[in-house]
């Protein structure tokens, strides 16, 4: 479906890879990154060690949605996390956000909302919704409603790698 090229860009993002900790700027970069105008989404998927965490930052253009900004944490502290979301949500008041509150991420996912309030950060229970969440990924990709730049191939490669297995009951997983 990539090769439609409905979904790739050619602006770049704002991009951060940070090991251990958060630079003390980042968040700032990345709310400076959104326009004030549009309405912005931050996807934030907790991690702490083995897998990476992320921070994923939309803003609406046209009828869909472009990638601006993505932080990847390997072994930060979760207060660390917690605040680089907090400090970009206090910068841009037009961001709301959605977190994976799964394990890991509860107690991060409890605080934000209880800081910003449902109507700008809700948890989600990303293990309970992986099946519908994948096939809706893919189908805003195929239809051109998300856009991420050409530049990011190792996006481009997750995103392809996505896939939707019935389980034997029929449900997919």
């Amino acid at each position: 479906w990539l090769e439609s090229e409905a979904a790739l860009d050619e602006k770049p993002i704002v991009r951060f890879d940070c090991v251990g900790s958060v630079d003390g700027n980042v968040a700032d970069v990345v709310a400076e990154s959104i326009d004030a105008d549009v309405t912005a989404t931050i996807g934030y998927d907790v991690a702490r060690t083995g897998d990476l965490s992320v921070v994923w930052v939309n803003q609406a253009e046209g009828q869909g949605w472009r990638q601006v900004a993505m932080i990847t944490m390997s072994g930060t502290k979760f207060h660390a996390q917690r605040a680089l979301v907090s400090v970009i949500m206090q910068a841009r008041r037009n961001v709301v956000a959605a977190g994976d509150k799964t394990g890991l991420g509860m107690q991060l996912c409890e605080e934000l909302t209880d800081e910003f309030g449902e109507a700008r950060f809700i948890g989600i229970n990303f293990s309970a919704t992986k099946p519908d969440l994948g096939t809706r990924l893919q189908k805003t990709y195929q239809d051109g409603r998300q856009k991420i730049p050409k530049s990011e191939h190792d996006i481009a490669y997750d995103l392809a790698a996505i896939r939707v297995q019935p389980l034997p009951s029929g449900r997919p997983q």
